[in-house]
């Protein structure tokens, strides 16, 4: 799999993921010369003060005030950040999954990803790290279901068929929903970055 193609596959991943936990994306860029240096915007609508209080580690008094609500988000972002990684792994290997499989988190994922983990560890009482197989095993299915792996496929394609390897939001939705796959495309508000190369933090 060449480079640009194994970015297009982490993208979409972590694309279509966002958009199935009720997000949207405002744009997606890939690297050419480095699989693991595409940008993809999240855009996190109503969840986004949440995103910042998690993401930009919130003084306790303020996560105090809504930690249930802030748990979810910790959880979904958790996904998101997998998604990629786990897509791009999954077609390398022809779609088959098994327990020799080695799954290496590019650095930048692997720091937010211990971020949202130390947010659950200080918030709530049923997180236990040894629980992440179980996560990525969660993510894995969703991404073999037919319907996941289908608008995937669009998006690559779509991707791939761009000289400048970039997609926009219009782009995005109107491949995800040609794809068939149904999902909360809804108005949004302000989004935030998340790419390997640079700052993953809110906007």
């Amino acid at each position: 799999m060449q480079t640009v193609e194994k970015c297009a596959y982490h993208e979409s991943g972590r694309i279509v993921m966002s958009y199935s936990l009720g997000y949207s994306c405002d744009s997606s860029q890939l690297s050419q010369t480095d699989s693991n240096q595409g940008q993809t915007r999240i855009n996190g609508g109503d969840d986004l003060p949440g995103i910042q209080q998690i993401l930009q580690r919130s003084s306790t008094l303020a996560i105090a005030e809504n930690t249930p609500r802030l748990i979810e988000i910790a959880n979904k972002l958790l996904k998101m950040y997998c998604a990629g990684t786990c897509t791009s792994l999954y077609y390398e290997n022809n779609k088959v999954l098994n327990s020799e499989m080695e799954i290496v988190f590019p650095g930048q994922d692997i720091s937010q990803i211990e971020l949202i983990q130390s947010f659950l560890s200080k918030h709530d009482p049923d997180f236990n790290e040894e629980n992440f197989p179980a996560l990525l095993n969660q993510v894995f299915k969703q991404i073999q279901q037919a319907e996941f792996c289908k608008a995937v496929d669009m998006l690559v394609s779509r991707f791939i068929s761009n000289v400048e390897f970039k997609l926009s939001r219009f782009e995005i939705e109107d491949t995800i929903r040609a794809s068939g796959l149904t999902l909360p495309i809804r108005k949004v508000q302000a989004g935030f970055a998340v790419c390997l190369s640079e700052d993953t933090s809110p906007s």
